[in-house]
């Protein structure tokens, strides 16, 4: 019987606070939230004056511009933060990948294919000496002869 009854509460505070949230959500936002959503949908803007249809068809206001550049601006730097965090956590283990590869390359051929000390991620990525090293040695076993 004692689970029934507590059954039953727990269904009362979930009714309720779903009551409330719903309650609170049209309070809030629906006497103001939907002209403002319709202005950005529009894309009319969201001026500090008159209500969105007197606002020019089409205009975008300063404000709205002034936003998008932020967004961009933390896109940005989201990217450049992004990239170093990478570069520090998978550096190290490409240097020691490097220069493995750099050690047998000098058994093997008699040059080295990374420049070390990497910088970057995208030095280890865009190394040109690989696509020189094929390529000489493709010129040389052709006899010379190119495309």
């Amino acid at each position: 019987m004692t689970h029934w009854i507590l059954g039953f509460a727990d269904s009362i505070a979930a009714a309720g606070a779903w009551i409330g949230v719903r309650a609170m959500t049209w309070f809030l936002f629906a006497r103001y939230g939907t002209p403002t959503l319709l202005a950005i949908i529009a894309g009319q803007g969201i001026g500090g004056t008159g209500a969105p249809e007197q606002a020019a068809p089409g205009a975008v206001s300063s404000w709205t511009k002034e936003m998008i550049g932020r967004v961009k601006a933390d896109i940005g730097w989201f990217h450049t933060t992004g990239t170093l965090f990478l570069d520090a956590y998978v550096l190290p283990v490409l240097q020691l990948v490097a220069g493995t590869i750099n050690f047998f390359m000098v058994l093997v051929v008699g040059r080295h294919l990374f420049e070390l000390p990497l910088n970057s991620v995208k030095a280890f990525m865009e190394t040109g000496e690989f696509l020189k090293l094929v390529r000489a040695e493709g010129h040389a076993a052709s006899g010379g002869k190119g495309r």
